[in-house]
């Protein structure tokens, strides 16, 4: 769950409007029901945090065999051989 707080000023009109007044976005109402909806999820994804940012290295989230790393850290987190296929880097295929 995350916390935020937003506003949301939207215009609504039960009549249809003239073409001068279309400067500005008011929403024609149809069938005398106002469905907020759509303003509500534009309000939530706006506001709403997309990625992780500004995190020290060792508050990055992990569990249970996975963890965030950063590209930076690639370096660190070189991928090692499993010690069973260490074996086979030993093995020589003859081209003959």
């Amino acid at each position: 769950e995350v916390d935020f707080d937003t506003e949301s000023h939207e215009t609504y009109s039960f009549v249809p409007i003239k073409e001068e007044r279309r400067d500005e976005e008011v929403i024609v109402v149809k069938h005398d029901t106002i469905d907020i909806n759509p303003e509500v999820f534009q309000a939530v994804l706006y506001e709403a945090p997309m990625s992780i940012t500004r995190l020290p290295r060792d508050q990055y989230p992990k569990g249970n065999g996975w963890q965030v790393i950063s590209d930076q850290d690639q370096n660190d987190h070189e991928e090692k051989i499993d010690p069973r296929w260490e074996k086979l880097s030993e093995f020589k295929l003859d081209d003959d």
